[in-house]
């Protein structure tokens, strides 16, 4: 999965709209200037995150994205701490795929092909993940987008 597990998170955008202003390299100048830089190293060239202005952004659930109905039961029957312990005890299994997951999926694969039919494009699909869980949820959600990343195809 492509997903940004800082956005996991309530669905947070990380960046901020505008850069501030500092002498510490965080102004636009400091940031062109590094950026010209970085494309004249001849490195590898690595994608373009998508603009959020230029890209279709889809907010998905975390209830859809993945298989929680375990837990949701124990949270429905037995509350708010002892569904987090649950969480906590569970944070390094992984939720099994819910029903958006293929279609998540299908947009990740378009947005590969996007980059290598138009490689300077930044008109993609930006993918979000929306959950209203506590932290402690943030950290199983954010392992099991990594867990299915690393096991793509297997």
């Amino acid at each position: 999965m492509s997903l940004d597990p800082v956005q996991v998170m309530k669905g947070q955008d990380p960046l901020p709209k505008t850069c501030p202003s500092a002498s510490n390299g965080d102004s636009k100048a400091s940031w062109d200037d590094s950026k010209d830089i970085h494309e004249n190293v001849g490195s590898t060239k690595k994608p373009k995150p998508p603009k959020p202005e230029n890209a279709v952004t889809i907010a998905v659930s975390s209830r859809v994205l993945f298989r929680t109905e375990k837990e949701q039961k124990v949270f429905e029957q037995k509350g708010i701490e002892e569904y987090l312990r649950y969480q906590v005890e569970h944070e390094n299994e992984p939720f099994a795929p819910g029903p958006a997951f293929p279609f998540v999926k299908a947009l990740e694969a378009v947005n590969s092909q996007l980059r290598e039919l138009y490689p300077d494009s930044e008109e993609l699909f930006d993918i979000v993940l929306v959950t209203y869980n506590h932290a402690h949820v943030g950290i199983r959600l954010i392992n099991t987008i990594n867990y299915h990343k690393d096991h793509e195809g297997k």
